[in-house]
């Protein structure tokens, strides 16, 4: 585990390197001035990505209620799906996941710590495997580059694999843990619903694409929907080398990079980028303020949660 986050430090830190090399190339600000003036004398496309944004986290909410068997409410779903989105763009590291699982065994009583914890790893599995695959299929259809990623793709399924293994059978001192957590996941994938909320999850990431199918368009670049989905799952996807607070760099790079290869100018995929990105940040504290008034928690039970305590929650 140490070394797993020493590799994800490090290449956070060349991603970083890399953003200030770009910025230093491509950054304009006359450019970024357009982007963000003619997004906003385009409410219509301002609304659009809005409403999909928004609807992607509202299709994750339902899949993660249908991985619960109903167990937890939407609208605590929704509510903690907001608070994380804010809280990782407050912080440097992901502790967004933990206050997922504060708020919903906070309001929903009859959730085990155990399955509160396993329900958001396996989400969390769920929206990797499903931006690996999406980007995989990007690759082909729209890059191109198949035949370069089919090692580190394979590589990154193993890991998911792997992950599930040790999650399912344990460690050696606490077997009957394996043993628990195989049989939430049984309960939850052998039923007739998975295979629709695969599909709601895949229907979210492809939602969230719209926003940078509408920035692309608003500047005046030639970007189809296809694309953007790709390119919107490479940055996602990219994000677990997150080491600044919602990705910052990260997410500039490698939407830029990825932008890059399907042919646009560098300084346009930087401005998408960035415009992007903002849109994000702003829509992300706006969620925040949103979740706390309509389900409001103290700063003592959000540090307790972000310390990993949430088990010991009132």
């Amino acid at each position: 585990m140490k070394l797993i986050k020493k590799i994800i430090f490090i290449v956070g830190i060349l991603l970083v390197l890399a953003f200030c090399y770009i910025s230093l190339e491509a950054f304009d600000w006359s450019k970024l001035h357009f982007s963000l003036h003619s997004l906003w004398n385009h409410p219509q496309w301002l609304f659009l990505m809005t409403f999909f944004y928004t609807l992607a986290f509202l299709l994750r909410a339902i899949a993660w209620k249908m991985y619960m068997k109903g167990k937890i409410t939407l609208s605590s779903a929704v509510v903690s799906l907001f608070y994380s989105l804010a809280i990782n763009h407050l912080f440097p590291v992901k502790a967004g996941d933990m206050v997922r699982i504060g708020i919903i065994r906070n309001k929903n009583k009859n959730i085990a710590i155990d399955e509160a914890i396993h329900s958001v790893v396996m989400m969390r599995l769920f929206d990797m495997l499903s931006l690996i695959g999406i980007a995989a299929i990007g690759l082909y259809l729209v890059a191109g580059y198949i035949r370069f990623f089919v090692v580190p793709f394979s590589l990154l399924f193993g890991l998911g694999l792997c992950f599930c293994l040790a999650l399912f059978v344990g460690l050696k001192k606490a077997r009957h843990l394996g043993r628990r957590q195989f049989g939430l996941l049984r309960e939850s994938v052998l039923t007739k619903q998975f295979p629709f909320l695969l599909v709601l999850i895949w229907l979210s990431w492809i939602s969230e694409g719209v926003v940078v199918y509408s920035i692309a368009n608003v500047i005046g670049c030639s970007l189809s929907a296809v694309e953007s989905v790709w390119v919107n799952s490479m940055t996602i996807g990219g994000q677990v080398f997150q080491i600044t607070p919602g990705g910052i760099a990260t997410y500039e790079t490698i939407m830029s990079g990825a932008l890059t290869l399907i042919k646009l100018p560098l300084e346009d995929s930087y401005i998408i980028a960035l415009t992007s990105h903002a849109y994000k940040f702003i829509y992300s504290y706006a969620a925040g303020i949103i979740a706390l008034l309509f389900m409001p928690i103290t700063v003592s039970q959000l540090r307790l949660w972000m310390r990993k305590k949430g088990e010991k929650q009132s």
